[in-house]
């Protein structure tokens, strides 16, 4: 291979990697849930979440969910909505799929799907539109941690870093 190809593809990689940085919003909370058992293979559930957020950019806030996960024959399908909630800004995201399979009526112990900004105000709705890796960890009692995080470019992600 050609020297001066190295070279570019080099300086490609990199400047990929410089111009890209991961927003990450950590979400600990608890959740109540109602569901509704048609059979042994098909339930519908109402989630509702309050929480707390913080952002690896130190911005700290509350946080709330609400929303449907129904399974029919092992096919999950999520229909949420949320809520960040940082003092007057307020930035809101939904987790929606159908292609996730279990087994089970409280499948949602560990999940790992997109999300989708879809408004806000204040720095928040800067992110409309993005997509971003969601994961997700139920404990016992209700306890959960999410984990939301979005490669953006460095000037979407500059609103974010606290002064």
């Amino acid at each position: 291979m050609d020297m001066k190809y190295i070279l570019i593809f080099v300086l490609v990689i990199f400047s990929i990697n410089i111009s890209s940085k991961e927003l990450v919003i950590d979400v600990f909370g608890k959740e109540e849930v109602k569901t509704y058992a048609i059979d042994e293979n098909n339930f519908f559930r109402m989630v509702t979440t309050q929480s707390v957020f913080k952002t690896n950019t130190n911005i700290y806030g509350n946080s709330e969910c609400a929303g449907t996960t129904e399974i029919y024959n092992k096919n999950v399908v999520l229909n949420i909505l949320c809520e960040l909630r940082e003092g007057e800004n307020k930035g809101y995201y939904v987790l929606k799929n159908n292609n996730t399979e279990s087994s089970r009526k409280d499948e949602v112990t560990e999940l790992a799907i997109k999300v989708l900004f879809v408004g806000g105000s204040g720095r928040w709705k800067k992110l409309k539109g993005q997509s971003c890796n969601f994961v997700y960890f139920e404990y016992e009692e209700g306890a959960s941690h999410a984990k939301v995080k979005c490669s953006i470019d460095k000037e979407l992600f500059s609103f974010f870093e606290n002064e």
